[in-house]
């Protein structure tokens, strides 16, 4: 018996049940999330579709029986369900993007699998966007210097955070020597976990809609609803 975990929804959980209000573990843990949703749709469409080896039993025609292969698809509702094409387009399109920047994985299924979508209405793509740009300054951080005022607070932020204090997600008024510091706030967690279980949502309210995926699509969607984020 084998069991497919799902890494995406463990990521989230593991920001939900850390008790400190470290922003730079929550951005981290959440766009991590956000990388294993990818890989967690994949993993799922090749699990059902691989073939798997089995011996039949021995007879008295045939002693020796050689191995045999089955599956290549899932019973769901007692019929027995395969992928369609654009199961199988999709699943081979994250295979392809392996090496693509996180953002353009997202932008390009998003158009794989929605050709009316408006790239600069969507509000949750552009959020995943600010997420994973904050990841990655954490992930590459510079020891710039940083302009204080009189009385020691912060007088000009680095460009990491402009966007995110335009929408009021950081707090420019906080007396900090680095801008790491200003992450650790609810309200820069919540924004962080909700980014990513927006763009989920987004991702799974578009897949195929055929019996594998929605079968993905429920259990997938059942576990976000899990979350207290608000």
């Amino acid at each position: 018996m084998k069991s497919l975990p799902f890494h995406g929804i463990i990521l989230l959980e593991k920001s939900e049940h850390l008790q400190a209000i470290d922003g730079t573990v929550h951005v981290a843990l959440c766009a991590m999330a956000a990388e294993a949703f990818l890989q967690d749709i994949k993993s799922y469409y090749q699990a059902i579709s691989a073939l798997r080896p089995y011996t039949p039993s021995r007879t008295i025609l045939n002693m020796n029986p050689e191995p045999r292969y089955f599956g290549g698809g899932i019973s769901i509702n007692g019929r027995m369900e395969y992928l369609s094409p654009n199961e199988r387009e999709l699943e081979s399109l994250i295979d392809d993007l392996e090496w693509e920047s996180l953002v353009e994985k997202y932008e390009k299924i998003i158009r794989l699998l929605d050709g009316t979508w408006n790239k600069g209405g969507d509000e949750s793509f552009k959020n995943l966007r600010r997420l994973i740009k904050l990841r990655n300054n954490l992930v590459h951080i510079k020891s710039d210097e940083i302009e204080l005022g009189k009385d020691q607070s912060i007088s000009e932020h680095p460009r990491v955070v402009h966007e995110l204090l335009r929408l009021k997600v950081l707090d420019s008024n906080m007396p900090m020597t680095s801008w790491i510091y200003m992450l650790d706030t609810e309200k820069l967690v919540s924004w962080a976990r909700r980014a990513v279980i927006d763009i989920m949502n987004n991702i799974l309210g578009i897949m195929p809609n055929y019996p594998i995926s929605n079968n993905f699509k429920s259990s997938y969607s059942s576990s976000l609803k899990t979350f207290d984020f608000t």
